[in-house]
């Protein structure tokens, strides 16, 4: 079996926001199914229907859906950090201003870690060799 040759990206990362920074990991597969149901039901089941809309709005509801989701599983103290002083701790409560915070922290620190780690993970690990049935 051949495997990549490519260096992993960094498995844990440490994001900044306001005056706090966190350490977080790769997201684990409970944690990927995590994001992509909370994703789902911020969007009503339509996340790819925004997510791949021509229309701006609908694009940029996609992109809060990966905010929200992502830093919900990822760094569950966040929530209680930016919500501090709030009736419910509930990241959707946040004036838009106070979300933009959030998404330019994702911009910064998040998408293009996972941008790193999408590349390596879409990249097959191995070859089928037809004529044996063996991976090579």
């Amino acid at each position: 079996m051949t495997f990549l040759s490519k260096p992993l990206p960094a498995k844990k990362i440490t994001v900044k926001i306001r005056n706090n920074e966190y350490e977080i990991s790769y997201p684990n597969v409970g944690q990927l199914l995590d994001i992509d149901v909370l994703r789902d039901r911020l969007t009503n089941g339509r996340y790819d229907i925004f997510k791949y809309s021509l229309h701006p709005s609908f694009v940029h509801s996609a992109k809060r859906a990966d905010v929200v989701a992502y830093f919900n599983t990822l760094i569950p103290q966040l929530r209680k950090d930016i919500t501090a002083g709030m009736k419910e701790q509930n990241m959707l409560q946040l004036s838009v201003q106070e979300f933009q915070e959030l998404e330019k922290a994702f911009d910064e620190y998040i998408q293009p870690w996972l941008d790193q780690w999408e590349a390596i993970l879409s990249t097959p690990i191995a070859t089928v060799d037809d004529s044996t049935a063996e991976f090579k």
